[in-house]
């Protein structure tokens, strides 16, 4: 059946006809379909037209980003693969995407790839629409900001994001604001100013971590949970990292001026057999004072780091760790006094407890920050080594008698008191500790053993001997006594 039909006469303030509350011209067309058809049609194309984003007054048209000249979207098994690459575009000019700018993301976008732009905005809450994208991946750009809330969607999968090779990276404090879970976070060759990871809600789990080969003011990371979380060949004014369940923290490689915030809790978990461990490792770091430090891990290693001053102490719980090749310029006698290893037979493992000693070795530490190292690797509550077992070899210490004395008069003591303990396994318990320090280090300064050292035993104030034995183990006093007695006894015979 053809039938002529008119739109119904309803008008707005213009005197426009309108269909469904839209405005619309007043046609007469010819149709092949019934009348109720036709005004289904018609609505159908209005509520899709109303969806759509809106542009504001004085803005650029809002564009399906698939409609745009730099973009490109392949169809797989009906979701989009969308790829814009400013360089085939023609002016490279700002790019703005989200469901507030002029390029909008479908519901069907499983991936989105943008490159070789010169300035790319996320407005906020650029993917709220996006509810199928897994892949989102920024680079090769001069200038990318991220507004607030520009990563969230409600629901959808977990996602990968990799931000890279970025010449100026602007993050919002609250750009991963709502942002519950992702898979992947990967940013890498960016120079950015802050760089807040620590807006992610509570509950946020993050299975994966990665800031590496960057430049940045302010590195803070905070996330309730992830597996790993990686910070390496970066150089940063500071870094802060709080984490409330995870498997792995690695920080290598790094130049950072001022480590702010560790807190890491790794506590073994009873149903996995999988081991927590946080690795701080060839790292430059000027400064690590901060009173903000607290692990519970399976294993620690700060290894072959060069630290400016390490004051604070470090409130650590572990099974075994090692604290080893790391060159200190200035240490505070309290450093280790909370670092405490944890009862092995309380944790899952079921190996003999000599696998968890605490190793401290080769380690270098140019000055005491309050005028002495104290006793430094003994505990503030000795209950808490009732269980503590130490490897101690090959560290060197500035040999200035004040610095040394108290350290040296327990060592001493140690070292000369009889022991038929066997030490043939380079284990300690802490009562050893000193004696095993005091015979197995040197001398920064001309790297002389460190026991050449001798403290007057009548003497309140620890004054160090004058004279100390060389390396072969005779008193220089002895040695310069027993000169005297035979220049006298060769004088004695030629006067007979």
């Amino acid at each position: 059946m053809s039938i002529e039909l008119a739109k119904p006469q309803a008008r707005n303030a213009l005197g426009e006809q309108s269909v469904c509350g839209h405005p619309e011209k007043l046609v007469k067309r010819k149709y092949t379909m019934r009348p109720a058809g036709i005004v289904l049609v018609l609505c159908a194309a209005a509520a899709m037209a109303a969806a759509a984003p809106q542009a504001s007054a004085g803005t650029r048209p809002i564009q399906f980003v698939c409609s745009r000249s730099e973009c490109s979207c392949e169809d797989l098994d009906g979701l989009e693969m969308v790829t814009c690459d400013c360089s085939t575009g023609g002016s490279n000019e700002h790019l703005m995407l989200g469901a507030r700018s002029e390029a909008y993301l479908s519901d069907r976008t499983r991936s989105l790839r943008v490159h070789n732009c010169s300035h790319v905005s996320l407005v906020s809450e650029a993917l709220s629409n996006a509810i199928s994208l897994v892949d989102l991946e920024l680079s090769d750009i001069a200038s990318l900001e991220l507004q607030a809330s520009s990563l969230y969607t409600e629901g959808g999968p977990r996602r990968r994001v990799t931000v890279q090779r970025v010449a100026d990276l602007q993050v919002h404090e609250e750009a991963f604001s709502q942002v519950t879970q992702l898979q992947e976070l990967n940013i890498a060759e960016v120079v950015t100013g802050p760089l807040p990871l620590d807006g992610l809600p509570d509950g946020a789990d993050v299975v994966n971590m990665h800031i590496s080969d960057s430049v940045a003011e302010d590195v803070r990371i905070l996330v309730d949970k992830s597996d790993n979380v990686t910070v390496s060949k970066c150089k940063l004014d500071s870094l802060s990292i709080s984490i409330g369940d995870v498997l792995s923290v690695a920080v290598t490689d790094n130049t950072i001026k001022k480590v702010d915030t560790l807190r890491i809790n790794a506590r073994p978990n009873a149903h996995s057999t999988d081991s927590n461990n946080m690795t701080l490792v060839r790292n430059t770091i000027s400064s690590m004072d901060s009173w903000d430090v607290e692990m519970t891990l399976d294993t620690i290693e700060i290894v072959n780091n060069t630290i400016g001053s390490l004051l604070a102490p470090l409130r650590v719980e572990f099974t075994t760790a090692a604290v080893k090749g790391n060159e200190v310029g200035r240490l505070g006698a309290s450093v280790f006094s909370e670092f405490v290893r944890l009862d092995p037979v309380n944790l899952r493992f079921g190996e003999s407890s000599e696998e968890f000693a605490f190793t401290f070795a080769e380690n270098t530490l140019r000055a005491s920050a309050n005028g002495s190292y104290g006793l430094f690797l003994t505990p503030a509550d000795e209950k808490d080594s009732y269980s503590a077992l130490y490897r101690i070899y090959g560290n060197r210490f500035a040999c200035r008698c004040e610095e040394l004395k108290e350290l040296v008069s327990a060592g001493e003591e140690e070292y000369l008191k009889d022991d038929d303990e066997d030490h043939s396994d380079g284990l300690f318990q802490l009562e050893d500790v000193y004696g095993a320090l005091y015979s197995s280090s040197r001398c920064v300064e001309g790297n002389k053993a460190l026991d050449q050292y001798r403290l007057l035993s009548y003497s309140d104030d620890f004054e160090c001997l004058k004279t100390v034995r060389d390396d072969s183990g005779a008193s220089s006093a002895v040695a310069g006594a027993l000169t005297i007695l035979l220049a006298a006894s060769a004088a004695l015979g030629m006067a007979v």
